[in-house]
Order: C-alpha cells, then sequence, then structure tokens
C-alpha cells in the first residue's frame, strides 16, 4: 500500500508532494505494521492467501514470517556472509519442519553457509547437514563434545541419543509406528 502511494505520487512528478508524504510517513511510523501471507507455506493444498498483521500472528507463524522475511531480503541484498540460526524449529509442528523447513536450508545452503542449533533430529538428518557437532555443558561453561560427517556411525549414534531421547525412546518410536509405516507400503 505505502509502495503503491509512493509510485502514484511519482508517476505525477510533483517531488515536494513526495517529500511531504515522506515526512508524514516517518513523523507516523508508529502507525505502520506489517502482515504476512500466513499460507505462503501451506502443506494440505490450502493456496488461499490470508494476510496477517504480525502482531496477531501465533509464535509458529512468527518464526515462518521472520525465516521469509530474513532469507527474502538477504536474497534481495546479496547477502551471502554465514547465517546463524539458533533452534529454527522452536514452536514449528514437525510436518512444516520436515515439508518446508528441512528444504528451504537445503536450498540456501548452496549459497552460503548456514550454521544452526537444533535440538530436532529431522533438521540434522534430513536437511542434508555437512558437519554435525555435538556440543555439552555443565552450566557453565560449553564444549565440543564430539563432531563429524552425518553418515559417521559415531554422530549417529549421538543423534539418536541426544535428539532421539536415546536408544529405547527411538526403538520404542520404531515399534509403534512400524505397522503404519508397513501398512502404507502395500
Amino acid at each position: 500500500m505505502l509502495l503503491n502511494e509512493i509510485f502514484e505520487l511519482w508517476n505525477k512528478v510533483n517531488i515536494n508532494l513526495i517529500q511531504l508524504y515522506l515526512e508524514d510517513v516517518y513523523n507516523n511510523c508508529e502507525n505502520l505494521y506489517l502482515e504476512f501471507n500466513i499460507n505462503s507455506k501451506v502443506t494440505d493444498g490450502n493456496k488461499k492467501i490470508i494476510f496477517k498483521e504480525v502482531t496477531r500472528l501465533s509464535l509458529g507463524q512468527k518464526v515462518v514470517a521472520m525465516l521469509d522475511f530474513i532469507l527474502a531480503y538477504s536474497e534481495f541484498t546479496n547477502d551471502n556472509r554465514p547465517l546463524l540460526i539458533d533452534q529454527p524449529e522452536d514452536n514449528l509442528d514437525s510436518r512444516y519442519i520436515y515439508n518446508n523447513l528441512v528444504q528451504i536450508l537445503r536450498d540456501v545452503k548452496n549459497k552460503r553457509q548456514i550454521i544452526i542449533a537444533t535440538h530436532n533430529a529431522t533438521i540434522v538428518t534430513n536437511a542434508m547437514s555437512d558437519l554435525v557437532i555435538l556440543m555439552e555443558s555443565d552450566g557453565e561453561h560449553g564444549w565440543v563434545e564430539q563432531s563429524g560427517y552425518p553418515s559417521d556411525d559415531k554422530i549417529k549414534k549421538h543423534i539418536v541419543n541426544y535428539l532421539e531421547g536415546g536408544k529405547e525412546s527411538f526403538e520404542h518410536k520404531v515399534k509403534i509406528y512400524k505397522r503404519v509405516i508397513d501398512i502404507n507400503k502395500l
């Protein structure tokens, strides 16, 4: 809306009006708000465009909106510096993480280095990680416990132990889901 009004004024080539308009916008900038299309990455086939003011978004929608904004702005400005993201999975459902976030991370890592701090096995195992660094902490200090390639068995064991809740927890998940997964293969 703001951009359209500026272009309308520009087409009339009245620089004084543009200057007055921009001064008014600047002086009243607390009245401006951001809107995001909450269905920009919908995975259930719903393509309807629904804009919501950022203050009315759920926490998960805010995470998606901010990630979209940061990545779009980086692309627009050709900013290819390393990107550090802390727990991008927070407030996102597992389906969105697998169907969207993982693919976004795969695409972006082809353009720039991404360093992610995560507690989510789906991100580590599906986003085509080049290196996994397992960190430990005593509450005051942190250190690298293990690092290596995701295909390394030592790293896989750490992924199961730390991100899947341990071997027993992972085996329990496999046991619970095995029948459903096998039925879907038929």
